[in-house]
C-alpha cells in the first residue's frame, strides 16, 4: 500500500518511493543528498503533536522532516 512518509506511525518503516512531481528541485536535491532515495528504508522515530515535524530514519541517520516536504514523499510500507 502506498502512502507519503507523513501518513507513518511513530516506529513503522517503509521503503521510498518516490517523490511528488511538485517538490521543488531544490528540496529534491538535497533530500537525495541525505539519503532519501528511493528503494531506501525509512522509519519514523517520534510523531509529535500539533503538526510538530518528525523524526525519521534512513541510513542509520536521523533527520527532523516537516510536513510539507514528508507529505511529497512516497513510500510503500512493510
Amino acid at each position: 500500500m502506498s502512502t507519503t512518509l507523513w501518513d507513518l506511525a511513530e516506529g513503522d518503516s517503509a521503503v521510498l518511493r518516490g517523490f511528488a512531481e511538485d517538490l521543488a528541485p531544490s528540496w529534491l536535491l538535497r533530500l537525495e543528498e541525505l539519503g532519501f532515495q528511493p528503494g531506501e528504508h525509512v522509519v519514523c522515530v517520534t510523531k509529535p503533536r500539533f503538526g510538530a515535524p518528525r523524526t525519521f530514519r534512513v541510513n542509520n541517520t536521523f533527520f527532523s522532516v516537516d510536513d510539507q516536504i514528508a507529505r511529497r514523499m512516497f513510500a510503500q510500507r512493510g
